[in-house]
């Protein structure tokens, strides 16, 4: 369980490694959870430990000497996990817009086909990517600053080796689109769960901040936060029915940051707290006939 002031760290952490654009991450928790908006493609390799990503209702597993591409544009919800003694080990390398613009012009690539699928690709497994590995590893500790162009050309590695050995995934790397307007009652049942800002949500559906406002009263008849507060303590309601949940258990993965904002927030609506909530539920289940 985190706290209000982890969670505040942790979004620090992931700033920081996401203006660098190689980078290791370390964890030596038994398992840490969260999510992510990805607004660049990455490269990245489990070193150690392993990767749990939940999307659309599917759970998948990284484990280590794992390979794999993150899409743009993407939200995910992820576990890390430590393996006992061994901690959480990744790297990561962002694949800028820029450098995939430049790259594609100048190799005459683009997408032959809409890119759908996961937001996570897994990998296959190939000498070439293992090869780029310790290489890798000794970028992410360098100055980036000076050393732009050592950067460059091991970027243009990595992308020359994700064509030879997976040509169809340049419908994912040189797709250059920006979201387009969806259905905005559908969009926001599906991506309540996930904790952005409203200016995220609003790109990611394709409409500016005050477009996205102005067509959420339209649709919903109040404000978003109004609506996401709502959307997600009636889930919550849901989920601590089950005899296998509890508040700690489910807090985050419904949109809220801190478990005790989710515990004052649900007695309001409900007058109710959530662990008491939870217990009657419990009860309820003993007691009732086979």
């Amino acid at each position: 369980m985190r706290s209000l002031k982890e969670a505040l760290f942790m979004r620090q952490v992931i700033a920081m490694q996401e203006s660098k654009q190689i980078n290791t991450a370390v964890y030596y928790t038994n398992s840490f959870s969260g999510e992510q908006y990805t607004g660049e493609i990455l490269f990245s390799y489990q070193i150690s430990g392993s990767l749990q990503i939940q999307q659309n209702n599917k759970v998948s597993h990284y484990p280590a000497g794992s390979f794999r591409l993150v899409r743009q544009n993407r939200v995910i919800k992820y576990i890390k996990q430590a393996n006992k003694s061994i901690p959480y080990r990744s790297l990561s390398v962002v694949l800028r817009k820029e450098m995939l613009r430049s790259f594609a012009d100048a190799h005459g690539y683009s997408p032959r086909s809409q890119p759908t699928g996961p937001s996570v690709i897994l990998l296959k497994k190939a000498v070439l990517y293992q090869s780029l590995i310790s290489s890798l590893i000794s970028y992410s500790e360098i100055n980036e600053g000076e050393n732009r162009q050592l950067i460059d050309m091991k970027v243009q590695e990595i992308l020359f080796i994700l064509l030879k050995e997976q040509p169809e995934l340049q419908n994912v790397l040189f797709d250059f689109s920006v979201p387009v307007k969806s259905d905005l009652a559908g969009f926001m049942e599906k991506n309540f769960r996930y904790n952005l800002p409203l200016s995220r949500f609003a790109y990611l559906s394709g409409r500016s901040l005050a477009s996205y406002k102005r067509d959420f009263i339209n649709t919903f008849f109040t404000s978003p936060g109004k609506w996401l507060l709502n959307r997600r303590l009636e889930e919550a309601k849901i989920l601590l029915s089950r005899i296998e949940n509890s508040p700690s258990k489910i807090y985050l993965n419904i949109g809220f940051e801190d478990l005790s904002h989710f515990s004052r927030a649900f007695t309001f609506k409900f007058g109710i707290t959530p662990s008491k909530f939870c217990e009657d539920a419990k009860r309820k289940l003993d007691l009732s006939p086979l």
